[in-house]
């Protein structure tokens, strides 16, 4: 299969996707590469950004890629920000704790 133009994938009343999912959008013995844009309406409505045949874009706490090598849309979390914040935290409290540890050792 040889793509061009727009990819439009309709999840009007595709509702539930979780982390895990994959849908093969396209089955053929080889892909050739060229989508010029990928759109997505219904139920979840991601932005899509190009990147060298990947396509990913985020929606409802969960990451979308759709991949032209195989024709495969692919579903993943998106770790929520307080997971993120809760990292620094505990770096910054490890941080703390070793200079604190390296004030009593003088």
């Amino acid at each position: 299969v040889t793509f061009d133009g727009t990819l439009n994938i309709d999840t009007t009343g595709l509702t539930g996707l979780i982390a895990g999912d994959s849908f093969q959008l396209f089955s053929a013995g080889t892909y050739t590469p060229g989508f010029t844009s990928v759109a997505m309406t219904g139920a979840y409505v991601p932005v899509f950004s190009p990147g060298s045949g990947v396509w990913t874009g985020t929606d409802a706490g969960l990451a979308f890629t759709f991949t032209e090598s195989d024709g495969t849309l692919r579903i993943a979390a998106v770790p929520e920000p307080s997971v993120y914040a809760m990292l620094a935290g505990v770096l910054a409290l490890g941080l703390g704790f070793r200079r604190l540890q390296r004030g009593r050792a003088v």
